[in-house]
């Protein structure tokens, strides 16, 4: 996790018009259901709101004030930067190119319900040279609602064969959910405030949607992460995301309760997904794969940094993760790192390849979570040359035991999980096969929002939904 600083650009924009059209081809038309069927009633209209009969608009005009740009062969070039302060809506007759700060809502306090509608189909460009990010307020909503068949795709604006890491900023959302440290703080860089009392804040849908190459650098170290929720509430609806070579961490929460379900982060630069300030919600289906070129931990979970004592604690329940190293790499370093006083129960883990450790607990306030029963992990695989990291005399009790503890909880091993295909990148397996121990040995927490699952891992032997999501085309592994 890396701090940040930059100072926002104010230019405001205005609604844009939409209507209805004849379809769309190429990346993905508008129109589709969740499961990329065409003009049925569970379509998004242009509230965003689901089950409605209205089909989203496959075509709009710029909005009111940007700046065109007229592309011969292709979609026209939406200019977008500064405030949104009205009701606006993204369509894919268009391509969006961010040309500096976005800000939906009010900057900085918030509290402005306006609401960003994007709809399937529609591409985001980020510029390489303007800071461009797009950070949504409190009080205001975004609607990012693709389908399987026509994602919302967020990549760099330069040309495809070009494109890497660090292209642009990220997407940030602020809601009024609690953090600890403080009632309030700012986003990272300066985007606007975050943080509040209401745990079930809706900040709006994310679903269907493709990251690519964010992670931008705006001060000497500090980077854009290519997706940050901050203090988000449990309302608002984050799922079905492929996060993709980001330079920094591909998704870090700070505080707040969102709830995230099948995600999927490949080729982070840093941490594939990272949690502080008092994060207590929940995830389920959870893949992360790095690269060989640059990584660092698949899960770097923190309650404060300042203080670890800080309350509310970071506490959430995750079920069905699957952490992938790189062996043969010196830049994938621990797959599940726990530190700074986090609490949290982790089910149905599978953690495989990390070149220093599977699991490491770190900092005296985290321990005292083990101690209290507020930290556990079970029903969870680890498979690494070191599965567990070194007790520090300075930052660890002296009755630590980290494989004692493991092994201890409900049916956790120290086992190769014989998963299908980890390591490959263009097509990556996450199955166990024929004699895993984690083939039917999932216990799927007793809470309502949690779906079945018969495996430990991210993705079912009997339901893939990673390659589900490379046939239906929101899933994708563009390297440049």
């Amino acid at each position: 996790m890396r701090s940040h600083h930059l100072l926002p650009v104010l230019i405001a924009a205005a609604c844009c018009a939409c209507h209805g059209s004849e379809g769309v081809d190429g990346d993905g038309g508008a129109g589709s259901d969740s499961d990329g069927d065409t003009d049925t009633d569970s379509d998004v209209d242009s509230d965003g709101d689901a089950d409605s009969d209205t089909d989203p608009p496959e075509e709009c005009d710029c909005p009111a004030g940007a700046e065109v740009e007229v592309v011969e062969d292709g979609p026209d070039v939406c200019i977008i930067e500064g405030e949104i302060l009205e009701d606006q809506q993204w369509c894919p007759n268009n391509h969006y190119r961010l040309a500096g700060a976005v800000y939906v809502g009010d900057w900085p306090e918030g509290g402005l319900p306006v609401t960003l509608t994007i709809h399937p189909g529609t591409r985001i460009l980020g510029h390489p040279v303007a800071m461009s990010a797009i950070a949504v307020q409190r009080g205001a909503r975004i609607v990012a609602q693709g389908t399987p068949a026509a994602p919302i795709v967020f990549t760099s604006g330069e040309p495809i064969g070009t494109r890497s890491r660090g292209d642009w900023g990220g997407l940030m959302i602020a809601g009024y959910a609690p953090i600890n440290g403080s009632a309030e703080s700012h986003l990272p860089g300066a985007y606007g405030m975050y943080g509040g009392e209401d745990s079930a804040d809706d900040s709006g849908i994310v679903s269907y949607v493709r990251f690519e190459f964010a992670g931008q650098m705006y001060a000497p170290e500090p980077m854009h992460n290519a997706l940050t929720l901050a203090g988000v509430g449990s309302e608002t609806t984050i799922e079905n995301l492929h996060i993709h070579r980001c330079d920094d961490d591909g998704v870090e929460i700070f505080g707040g309760h969102a709830r995230l379900r099948r995600i999927l982060i490949t080729g982070a630069g840093d941490d594939s997904f990272d949690w502080t300030y008092g994060w207590r919600g929940m995830a389920q289906f959870v893949a992360a794969q790095q690269y060989g070129d640059l990584a660092d931990n698949g899960i770097e979970a923190d309650n404060n940094g300042e203080d670890n004592s800080a309350e509310p604690y970071s506490d959430p329940l995750i079920s069905n993760v699957t952490l992938v190293g790189v062996p043969d790499s010196t830049e994938s370093d621990i797959g599940l790192l726990v530190r700074e006083g986090t609490r949290g129960r982790i089910r149905n883990a599978s953690v495989v390849g990390f070149n220093d450790h599977c699991l490491d607990v770190d900092d005296l306030a985290t321990w005292d979570g083990v101690s209290d029963g507020d930290l556990s992990i079970e029903r969870s695989v680890l498979d690494c040359p070191s599965p567990f990291g070194d007790l520090d005399p300075d930052d660890d009790p002296d009755w630590a035991d980290l494989p004692g503890w493991f092994t201890a909880q409900d049916s956790n091993r120290v086992a190769d999980p014989l998963l299908a295909d980890p390591y490959e990148t263009a097509a990556p397996d996450f199955r166990p096969q024929a004699g895993s121990p984690a083939g039917g040995a999932a216990l799927v927490p007793d809470e309502p929002w949690f779906e079945p699952a018969s495996d430990i891992g991210a993705v079912d032997s009997e339901d893939d939904w990673i390659a589900g999501g490379i046939a239906a085309g929101w899933i994708a592994f563009p390297q440049s």
